[in-house]
């Protein structure tokens, strides 16, 4: 099933991306500026643990890279998305929208993250008490929230 892109796939698709791309920039422009050492662990409460090379932070940005279009190519072959099984065939087009949205939102925020890690580690910054908090509830909230979608539109929570 071939679903068209709606308004917010571009818009969240071209604000992920900006966010790598900048964090990119940023690393290449400010590249002998940054300190030797930079944190590349934190604890619970946000204090830096562990510290490492500033070339993490290039290995930081190619994971976020590598991640971001791999979701891009599996939003194209969604043939291989695990919908529920007693999904009609009337209901297949919304299951399958709500899917594209849900591994859309969860690129973006791949995008979002790996670039916010890659500022925090440049600038050699403690992570605020609310990173761990709100990346969780942001994560795992949207997962749910689409899950809960998807199988409501399936018909499995009737």
């Amino acid at each position: 099933m071939q679903l068209k892109n709606k308004w917010y796939d571009y818009v969240f698709s071209a604000f992920g991306a900006a966010a790598l791309l900048a964090a990119t920039v940023f690393l290449a422009a400010r590249w002998p500026m940054i300190a030797q050492q930079i944190p590349s662990h934190y604890d619970l409460s946000g204090q830096v643990d562990a510290w490492s090379g500033k070339g993490s932070l290039i290995v930081l940005l190619i994971v976020g890279w590598v991640i971001f279009p791999l979701l891009c190519a599996l939003n194209l072959v969604p043939k291989i998305w695990n919908i529920p099984e007693t999904t009609t065939d009337s209901q297949k087009e919304n299951v399958y929208r709500l899917s594209k949205t849900l591994l859309l939102y969860v690129r973006c925020l791949v995008g979002v993250l790996f670039s916010y890690l890659v500022f925090q580690g440049a600038f050699v910054r403690a992570m605020p008490g609310w990173f761990l908090p709100v990346v969780f509830i942001c994560m795992m909230g949207g997962v749910l929230y689409f899950l809960a979608r998807i199988f409501s539109a399936s018909g499995i929570f009737k």
